[in-house]
């Protein structure tokens, strides 16, 4: 089993039957990986379990931020889109001013921002302002 492999299936169990990553789940892995591993192995896996782990408890926290006011249905439309790339579990909806108009999501490290503040930015950018 190549080291990918090993740290994919170590995430793996280090989640509930949710997909949120659990503090006693984690501490069981790394006793694994410190009792079946030589400690220089251990510590290559345990820097890519590391790695993993930052990315997934990332995702476990997802935000929107719009500006002006979201309805029940647009906000199922946002939530549906946030889990397509890759949000876990609860959404935040948070209004934000500086956007101007529009839509911002957020999950762990990925940002898609459709705004007019980001339009503009651009716009000024492209002239050389």
């Amino acid at each position: 089993m190549t080291q990918k492999k090993l740290v994919e299936n170590l995430l793996k169990l280090s989640e509930n039957s949710e997909g949120l990553v659990e503090a006693g789940r984690v501490k069981a892995v790394c006793a694994f990986v410190e009792q079946k591993f030589s400690e220089i192995n251990a510590v290559k896996i345990l820097k890519l379990y590391k790695k993993g782990l930052d990315l997934r408890i990332a995702q476990q926290s997802s935000k929107v931020f719009y500006s002006g006011s979201l309805d029940d249905a647009s906000k199922q439309v946002l939530a549906a889109f946030a889990k397509s790339k890759g949000a876990i579990s609860g959404l935040e909806f948070l209004e934000e001013d500086k956007l101007i108009a529009g839509i911002k999501i957020s999950v762990g490290d990925r940002v898609w921002e459709n705004s007019l503040r980001l339009r503009l930015e651009m716009l000024a950018q492209s002239l050389g302002v």
